[in-house]
């Protein structure tokens, strides 16, 4: 058991170096990006962010920046503890990365809002079950216009399927993610049930439609 869990950290921290890997930022004009006031207070810009104010190939960088940190760190801890099962590597790399992405070292721990990895990591763990569970969590992000709700309601509704395939152990890394999600995101939250800050956001939105 020792062995198993010294195995499972070295996935995490392995994910955790990879998830503080931001080379999108490259190509953001975060003076631009700071218009969006519904996510100002997270320092890093995210792919709904950057979709808005710097259009959908920027955007798509971003996403493919997370697809990529995202296997790569998985391809390397499948070689380097290949003991461990694949469902075990993948989720616990899966949850190195959404770690880092949500707490960079370099940037005095304040990330992205991880709702591409998260998916990403839940997917590729169980396919079918985390295709069906984003399907739901995209729907509550459309309608509920954040990104962070939705990773999160993507995550609590995988837990019942984790639980009945996989076990109490990896059901409860997934309500791990799911506490990440929200403490690195309570302040977006906060806001986000904010009447006043909901109006302004949607008022925008709404000017924005007529403009195009």
């Amino acid at each position: 058991k020792v062995n198993v869990q010294i195995l499972r950290l070295i996935c995490v921290i392995t994910g955790y170096l990879f998830g503080c890997v931001y080379l999108s930022l490259l190509l953001a004009d975060r003076e631009k990006l700071r218009a969006n006031r519904m996510h100002k207070i997270k320092q890093i810009p995210h792919v709904s962010n950057v979709m808005t104010h710097l259009g959908a190939k920027k955007a798509s960088v971003f996403f493919i920046n997370d697809i990529l940190k995202l296997m790569v760190a998985i391809a390397i801890t499948s070689v380097v503890v290949s003991s461990l099962s694949l469902s075990d590597i993948i989720l616990y790399t899966g949850l190195g990365v959404i770690i880092g992405n949500a707490f960079p070292f370099w940037n005095k721990f304040s990330g992205g809002i991880g709702f591409s990895v998260t998916i990403l990591t839940l997917i590729f763990y169980m396919p079918i079950w985390g295709v069906l569970c984003c399907i739901i969590g995209m729907f509550f992000a459309y309608c509920l216009k954040s990104l962070t709700v939705g990773a999160i309601i993507m995550s609590i509704t995988m837990v019942p399927f984790v639980y009945h395939y996989k076990g109490v152990s990896q059901a409860e890394v997934v309500a791990f993610i799911i506490l990440l999600l929200i403490i690195s995101h309570q302040r977006i939250l906060i806001r986000y049930f904010d009447r006043n800050v909901l109006h302004e956001h949607f008022a925008n939105r709404r000017r924005e439609l007529r403009a195009n």
